[in-house]
């Protein structure tokens, strides 16, 4: 279970960092 936990905890983390960094990337553009 809590290793479960973990690796959805990791891997929604991944994917924030990466929505994040394309958010300010599209914005500075604009």
């Amino acid at each position: 279970s809590s290793s479960s936990s973990s690796s959805s905890s990791l891997d929604g983390r991944s994917m924030e960092k990466k929505c994040c960094s394309h958010k300010p990337l599209l914005y500075d553009v604009e």
